[in-house]
């Protein structure tokens, strides 16, 4: 009996040990004064789109001539949350359209499915840096703003047109 009180005594006294010193490893129960706390902290926005959600279609063919040509478009309607617990979540959706060519001289050819990468990489590094405390309407109409200068600075050569 005298072995299994020792037995209960030592692992008493290492759990102890151990949860003594991971308290020591996470400091003070108190936050630091630098932590976000409760509505302070940061939310940042969970963002994931597809190609997909990008279905480019010729609007104008490419004859081959000159140095660029043709035109392709897709209508994209992609959804937004906005959750903030405890409250409900606010969901609402954004239509736009995004333009580019078939050919530019600068880049080439351009196929739907580059087109659709592009897009998807534009749509997401907008989404993650929008202000999701807007209302839906003036959010979308800054989104698609966002999405039509990150174009214009990120692929300067592209042409690439963001409309509603």
């Amino acid at each position: 009996m005298r072995v299994h009180h020792l037995a209960a005594v030592v692992v008493l006294a290492l759990s102890s040990v151990l949860l003594a010193g991971s308290c020591l490893q996470q400091g003070t129960t108190e936050p630091e004064a630098s932590e976000p706390v409760g509505e302070d902290r940061e939310r940042l926005p969970v963002v994931s789109y597809r190609p997909e959600d990008f279905a480019f279609r010729v609007v104008v063919g490419d004859d081959g001539k000159g140095k660029a040509g043709g035109w392709q478009a897709a209508r994209a309607d992609l959804e937004f949350w906005h959750v903030v617990i405890p409250h409900w979540p606010r969901h609402w959706r954004c239509a736009f359209t995004i333009e580019m060519p078939l050919r530019t001289e600068a880049a080439g050819p351009i196929s739907s499915s580059e087109a659709a990468v592009f897009s998807v990489e534009i749509a997401e590094d907008v989404a993650r840096a929008m202000n999701y405390d807007l209302p839906e309407g003036l959010f979308c109409l800054r989104f698609v703003g966002e999405m039509r200068a990150l174009f214009k600075s990120r692929y300067e050569k592209l042409g690439a047109r963001v409309t509603r």
